[in-house]
């Protein structure tokens, strides 16, 4: 079926009121995505969970997105995601944060092998990769702000515009031209999270010297007990040698690594309590992991992963080769950043009523007749136009 339609998506800012955000808006954004990328990604692996790429994707093999949770926990998991998915909100509500898609990629898409199993593509530039849907929805689709390249699978297709004038072919879907508005990747995930990465380096921590065992000693902040080590880089080859981890209750441990650490060869194999570990790489511009456990947040660094990463990525870029990124979502609470300051000296994570929406689905594309619809959610305010 193919629709030759345009779709028009427009969201009026400032309309209903906004629904309260949750008191660990920077827990949520590590809990609710996988891979979080401020520039480039080249990668020829999957992401388990949900990515957000701020920069071009380009992918060389087969990789799927949003497929599975190693654990248990977060989106992608047993359950599909919520019928809603086509919306793109806020990530500081979790509701919301499911809206976002499986995979995001505010650049270009190139290359093949790209699939989303669970909820849909957004790309705000143009696609000439090899893109398919598997998931058993037919709400599902890539959407493309620029030109598109076929899609495979299951699913729909919105394209921004046309190459040569030809309209591009969805397996098993329908197609139609339109827009939509992505939120600011700078306010919504990047600024965030380098002013979380800078609060936590500036906490006073444990000298966890060349010590290989941590053994956390609890701290309530703000109600909640958080435990930090500071790791010199240079110490890293040693520290993790045999390295062992007792939380001792601490709802949340932040490990800020300082000091050069080049490129690391000795593993970190998965441990009990990981999903509350972040490992905050301070100011690292080029960093090579192998395998790694525990949420990596180097929102400054050139990443290199040569090795299975058990936890959430942040990153400045990332070349991925051929090791998989497991979906170990952050379990851990970080309400106490927001509470110990004020939200003064840190950004805010934004609010959903400051953020474009996009609502396309299969029930919106099947809506379109003869002549023209307005269709108004009030609880959101997102008028959707679809017109001939």
């Amino acid at each position: 079926m193919r629709l030759s339609t345009t779709l028009a998506i427009v969201l009026a800012v400032g309309g209903a009121a906004a629904p309260a955000a949750r008191a660990d808006s920077y827990g949520d954004l590590l809990n609710q995505f996988n891979e979080i990328v401020f520039g480039n990604v080249v990668s020829g692996s999957e992401t388990e969970g949900r990515a957000v790429i701020g920069g071009s994707l380009t992918q060389s093999g087969s990789a799927n997105y949003c497929f599975q949770t190693s654990d248990g926990s977060g989106p992608c998991g047993n359950a599909s995601l919520a019928a809603t998915t086509p919306q793109v909100g806020s990530i500081s509500v979790g509701a919301a944060n499911r809206s976002f898609g499986a995979l995001t990629v505010y650049g270009n898409v190139s290359g093949s092998g790209v699939n989303a199993s669970k909820g849909n593509i957004f790309i705000g530039g143009t696609n000439t990769g090899a893109l398919s849907l598997t998931t058993n929805s037919q709400t599902a689709f890539v959407a493309t702000q620029g030109t598109s390249a076929a899609v495979g699978g299951n699913g729909n297709l919105v394209y921004g515009a046309k190459t040569a004038g030809t309209t591009p072919a969805s397996q098993n879907g329908t197609v139609a031209q339109g827009t939509f508005v992505l939120p600011s990747f700078a306010t919504t995930f990047q600024t965030p999270l380098q002013g979380l990465s800078t609060y936590l380096s500036s906490m006073t921590g444990i000298a966890q010297g060349t010590s290989n065992t941590f053994n956390a000693t609890p701290t309530t902040i703000a109600g909640t007990a958080v435990t930090v080590y500071n790791v010199l880089g240079s110490n890293l080859p040693t520290v993790l040698q045999n390295a062992s981890f007792n939380l001792n209750g601490a709802q949340t441990v932040v490990i800020n690594v300082t000091g050069a650490v080049g490129s690391l060869s000795t593993n970190l194999n998965t441990f009990a309590g990981q999903d509350r570990v972040i490992w905050n790489f301070v100011g690292q511009g080029s960093l090579t992991l192998p395998s790694w456990a525990g949420t990596i947040l180097a929102p400054s660094s050139a990443l290199t992963l040569n090795g299975v990463s058990q936890g959430d990525v942040v990153a400045a870029s990332l070349t991925q080769g051929s090791n998989e990124i497991h979906n170990y979502a952050f379990t851990g609470d970080l309400s106490f950043v927001t509470a110990t300051t004020g939200g003064s000296s840190l950004p805010a994570v934004p609010e959903p009523g400051t953020l474009a929406v996009l609502a396309v689905g299969l029930g919106a594309l099947g809506l379109v007749r003869r002549g023209s619809r307005r269709i108004v959610d009030r609880s959101a305010d997102i008028f959707i136009s679809i017109w001939h």
